[in-house]
C-alpha cells in the first residue's frame, strides 16, 4: 500500500533507525480539527529491517492512551484454504451482483 491516503489526514515526522533496536519512529499528528478533537497523536514504531509496525501508541485529545504491540509476524506464511470458506445457514438467500461498469 501507499502512504498517500495517510498523508491526506496526518502530518508525519520521523526519526531514522539507530542503535541496537534498528527501529524507525514516526509521529502522526492530525491535519484536521475534526480529527484532532478526538486524537492528539499516534507515535508508530517500525522495524528497520522488515518495515513492519512493531508498536502504536494512540493518544486521545483528553489524555487517554492505548498501546498496541505487534510481534511474531509470519511473512508470507501458509494460510489454510478453510479460512476463506463462508458457511452460511440454509435459510440465507444469496444474490450475485455485477459491479462492473454500466454499459447502458
Amino acid at each position: 500500500g501507499s502512504m498517500e491516503p495517510l498523508l491526506d489526514y496526518f502530518r508525519v515526522s520521523g526519526k531514522y533507525a539507530s542503535g541496537a533496536d534498528g527501529e524507525y519512529r514516526l509521529r502522526l499528528l492530525p491535519e484536521y480539527e475534526r480529527i484532532s478533537q478526538k486524537l492528539d497523536s499516534m507515535p508508530l514504531w517500525v522495524d528497520g529491517e522488515t518495515y513492519l509496525p512493531t508498536r502504536l501508541l494512540y493518544r486521545t485529545a483528553d489524555g487517554d492512551t492505548t498501546e498496541y504491540r505487534f510481534h511474531d509476524f509470519e511473512i508470507n506464511g501458509d494460510i489454510p484454504l478453510e479460512r476463506f470458506s463462508l458457511d452460511l445457514p440454509n435459510d440465507v438467500i444469496t444474490r450475485e451482483v455485477d459491479l462492473g461498469q454500466n454499459t447502458g
